[in-house]
């Protein structure tokens, strides 16, 4: 997000940082290793990768040099960047401005069919991790990995406590705004977590298809395209080869973000590894309970207990106790995370001190004051430009 830098309120202006940059009217700008663009709305800047990495952890320096670029530029206007998933108290009713330049066609028509000027749509800030695939067996056996952490990321992720300057009873409220952000076709989010799917038809039939027949009577101009916008929590990118992960709330900063998905990568290679003799079972795990874990996770109130032992065998967790989320992760990252690793020392402080909401409410509580808040994001806008995270309050 841009935000003015003493308010912290919304600064619709990306068009002008990328225009600077682009050296004239662009929706995007290439670096070498990294792209800027344009968003819906006009204050949010998108920073992304140019071409696939094999390493996550080459990233760090990537987009850390990338915000400071940014932001440079930035304070000289009196506006800097501001991370995690939601701006704490924008009025999107009242404050949103959709991108009116390049490609401003798209954007239009999303408005017109789903009313954008909601937290949904034009207040939300996330990571889309795309993992690639190589073959339609190796796609659903992928998606299907997916399937099963997608109702667990949150419980890492969460970095969205507040909605207008309230606390609504989520950690994770961008995903309870945008679970509903579409609910006048409902084929479009489906419940998130998406469904059991056994091939590239299958997907197509299920998915694809549904949402071009629910938009078709609404688009003469022919602009929407089913596999763009598809909007479940992880999406097919068929015509590219991978999919996309979109559950997982912007972080403080990029080191605290790259950590994040490194872990999630380790899980789904630890669920692939440890059912691979069993893979039907993890295809055709039924969608009910997983739904209601993903809700369980995103208010967060408590650590979600995984009361499905079938559920349990497939993470690799054969316990009499009770199980909890916190116990897969942590098990990954004690199977996965070499001591060596830029990501172990940060992943380590998640797992022993909670999301990034957990740490937000221990130094604002549940009702926190105007200044009180501002002050907070003002400390999270810290710590997106020096690339550390914010460590739990002892209060």
């Amino acid at each position: 997000m841009i935000v003015d830098s003493d308010t912290f309120n919304i600064s619709p202006t990306a068009d002008e940082i990328l225009f600077h940059f682009g050296q004239g009217p662009t929706a995007e700008v290439e670096f070498e290793k990294s792209t800027w663009s344009n968003e819906l709305v006009r204050h949010v800047l998108e920073f992304k990768i140019n071409k696939p990495a094999s390493r996550l952890d080459s990233l760090v320096p990537v987009f850390d040099e990338q915000i400071q670029i940014a932001n440079s530029w930035l304070n000289k206007h009196q506006r800097c960047l501001l991370p995690t998933g939601m701006h704490p108290w924008m009025n999107p009713q009242m404050e949103t401005q959709l991108w009116p330049f390049e490609g401003h066609e798209i954007y239009e028509a999303f408005d017109r069919v789903f009313k954008c000027q909601g937290h949904g749509w034009s207040n939300l800030q996330s990571v889309h991790l795309n993992l690639p695939y190589g073959s339609e067996e190796e796609f659903v056996h992928l998606h299907a990995a997916i399937r099963l952490l997608i109702p667990i990321i949150p419980v890492l992720t969460a970095s969205s406590p507040f909605q207008e300057g309230q606390f609504l009873g989520h950690l994770d409220q961008r995903l309870e705004s945008y679970r509903t952000n579409s609910r006048r076709f409902q084929c479009i989010t489906g419940q998130v977590v998406p469904e059991i799917f056994e091939s590239w038809k299958d997907y197509h039939d299920k998915v694809f298809t549904p949402i071009a027949t629910s938009l078709r009577p609404l688009d003469d101009d022919g602009i929407f395209e089913a596999e763009w916008v598809n909007a479940r929590g992880a999406i097919a990118r068929l015509s590219r080869g991978s999919i996309e992960i979109r559950v997982i709330d912007t972080q403080e900063c990029p080191l605290a973000d790259l950590a994040i998905l490194q872990l999630v990568v380790d899980g789904l290679k630890f669920i692939l590894r440890t059912n691979q003799a069993r893979m039907d079972k993890v295809v055709n795990y039924p969608q009910a309970f997983l739904v209601e874990l993903f809700q369980r996770s995103i208010q967060g109130a408590k650590e979600p207990e995984l009361i499905d032992p079938h559920y349990c065998e497939l993470l690799g967790l054969r316990d009499n106790r009770k199980v909890t989320a916190h116990m897969f992760w942590q098990k990954v990252f004690e199977c996965s995370v070499e001591k060596t690793s830029i990501f172990h020392q940060p992943l380590m402080m998640i797992l022993d001190q909670g999301s990034l909401a957990k740490r937000i409410l221990s130094y604002t509580g549940k009702t926190p004051t105007k200044a009180k808040l501002l002050e907070m994001y003002q400390g999270l806008a810290n710590c997106l430009q020096s690339n550390t995270l914010l460590k739990q309050t002892s209060r």
